[in-house]
């Protein structure tokens, strides 16, 4: 079985490294390109296309929705996994709504990021559980957060 390759953007190199080294952990897991700006990834993926793109939401320049609608759009094969530090309903939302197949919190823990890297890779969505339960709770009460 080939790995699962990776490409990460997150406008903070200490939380690249960080994931890098969870994720290298896991023994089916490639993390084949990091990078810090939305340009340089455009860049790198009209020559490299990873399986799953671990992508911040919030970066200077293109919003995270922005820019997964514009890699969707160009490259329809990659997922996306959402990784951020806000748990806003809406924007959780909004990033689902354009194609992105995951969203996790970056408090998670080692065992919930690879569990959706693998997840997604299988062609399931992931949703961090805070996120469903924030989502189950605005919808049985009928009021946002």
């Amino acid at each position: 079985m080939s790995k699962i390759r990776l490409a990460i953007i997150d406008d903070h190199q200490v939380v690249i490294n960080g994931l890098k080294s969870m994720l290298a952990g896991d023994t089916d897991l490639q993390v084949d390109y990091s990078t810090q700006s939305s340009e340089e990834l455009l860049q790198y993926f009209q020559n490299n296309l990873p399986d799953i793109l671990l992508m911040d939401m919030q970066m200077p320049g293109l919003s995270g929705v922005d820019l997964g609608k514009l890699i969707l759009r160009q490259y329809p094969q990659i997922k996306i996994i959402a990784f951020s530090s806000f748990d806003d309903s809406s924007l959780v939302k909004q990033i689902l709504r354009a194609g992105a197949m995951g969203y996790v919190l970056k408090n998670a823990d080692w065992q919930t990021i690879t569990k959706a890297i693998h997840q997604v890779m299988q062609g399931e969505q992931f949703v961090d559980e805070t996120i469903q339960k924030i989502l189950l709770q605005e919808t049985l009460s009928g009021q946002r957060r």
